[in-house]
C-alpha cells in the first residue's frame, strides 16, 4: 500500500530547491554517469514510467533519515508552503 510523506518548504530556499528539483526534472546525464552501466537499463525503465528523474535532497538528521528510509517506489510526496500545496 503507498503511503503519503509531507514536508514544508518553509524558507524562499527550499522553495527555490523545490522548483529545481520535483517540479523539473534533473539532468538525466547526471543520473546515468552515478551509477555503473549494469543499472542502466532499470534506470532507463524508471525515467520511462516516472517521464524523467525527480529529487529531493533532505538533509540527514532525526526526522529526515527515517522518512527516507519508510520511502518505497509508489509512495507519494506532498509539499506545503505558502499555504498552497504542490
Amino acid at each position: 500500500m503507498s503511503q503519503i510523506f509531507v514536508f514544508v518548504a518553509g524558507n524562499p530556499e527550499a522553495q527555490r530547491h523545490l522548483a529545481d528539483t520535483i517540479e523539473s526534472p534533473i539532468d538525466e546525464e547526471m543520473v546515468f554517469n552515478s551509477f555503473r552501466p549494469a543499472y542502466h537499463e532499470e534506470l532507463e525503465s524508471i525515467r520511462m514510467e516516472g517521464n524523467g528523474f525527480y529529487a529531493w535532497e533532505a538533509v540527514p538528521g532525526e526526522r529526515n533519515t527515517p522518512r527516507w528510509e519508510a520511502m518505497k517506489s509508489g509512495d507519494y510526496a506532498l509539499s506545503s508552503y505558502g499555504n498552497a500545496r504542490t
